[in-house]
């Protein structure tokens, strides 16, 4: 299913969105926008789709920092015998900020928006800083709203408290932008070359690395294995494949680069935590209100 595309109107007294939701079921349909998204949750049961990657609504606190474009979806309401569900939601452009955006002092700010194109998971005693900060948010008044929104992504920002949610794979642009021209070239490769067997020597042979020699760089700069990040490629984008149902899994399969099926089956098993049958069947539950156990 492709993403629908959102739009929002911004009011005159503020240059960017926020709003608190309360208690009401609550259901996104599959989509995204050019706006990035704070998106912050308490209380309540449910589930997110970023990009590739599923998220259980639990009942404690959850924040989400989502880059321009990223398709999501949340689907929650309230649990049982409990208080309302609570959710803050904030739409900005980083135009919002001018020139200032480009200062040195935001430096880190514009790190930690860039690296919002895969999703950001903010975690640990920033998740409980932010809690207070982004309810707070809903009832300032303009400038001290401003003044809050930058002190929010500074903080986040400077105590990288936070992983990435969607797969390198699902977010092929984030790779593509990376600064490093050796490893622009490297991901260049994969991205446009997944589907078909690849060896470690071929890439290696791209930047003029013995194999080796290779195989030890591109752990230290990514701290994984070349294959692992290979296969976590294919499996990206046998995600994206699912989500478009458009092909049946065992095309989906060759499509990205096996000629095994029992091997894609394992692979896509190991990192998305079930079957491309069941992730199919969850990604509908999500996006289409079906069952998605």
């Amino acid at each position: 299913m492709k993403p629908a595309l959102r739009s929002f109107s911004f009011q005159p007294e503020r240059s960017f969105l926020v709003r608190k939701d309360t208690g009401a079921p609550v259901y996104s349909m599959w989509h995204q926008h050019a706006e990035i998204e704070l998106f912050l949750v308490r209380g309540g049961q449910g589930g997110m789709m970023i990009g590739d990657k599923e998220i259980p609504i639990e009942g404690t606190c959850q924040m989400l920092i989502l880059g321009a474009n990223l398709p999501h979806t949340m689907s929650y309401g309230n649990r049982p015998n409990e208080k309302d569900v609570e959710a803050v939601v904030v739409h900005l452009s980083p135009s919002v900020f001018g020139a200032f955006y480009d200062l040195p002092e935001m430096s880190a700010i514009r790190t930690l928006l860039k690296n919002a194109e895969r999703g950001i998971y903010v975690q640990g005693d920033t998740l409980q800083q932010m809690e207070k900060q982004m309810f707070a948010l809903v009832d300032d008044d303009p400038a001290n709203s401003m003044l809050r929104l930058l002190n929010i992504l500074h903080t986040i920002s400077t105590t990288q408290e936070y992983e990435y949610v969607a797969s390198q794979g699902y977010t092929s642009t984030h790779a593509r932008e990376t600064d490093s021209s050796r490893m622009n070239k490297i991901y260049t490769f994969v991205l446009d070359n997944y589907h078909r067997d690849i060896s470690v020597q071929e890439v290696a042979d791209i930047i003029h690395f013995a194999k080796g020699s290779f195989c030890r760089y591109f752990k230290q700069r990514t701290g994984k294995t070349f294959m692992d990040f290979l296969i976590e490629v294919r499996i990206g984008n046998a995600c994206k494949l699912l989500m478009e149902d458009e092909m049946n899994i065992n095309e989906i399969a060759y499509a990205c680069g096996y000629n095994n099926i029992s091997n894609f089956f394992h692979q896509f098993k190991a990192l998305k935590g079930c079957s491309p049958s069941r992730y199919q069947k969850n990604y509908f539950g999500y996006t289409r209100g079906e069952d998605g156990e």
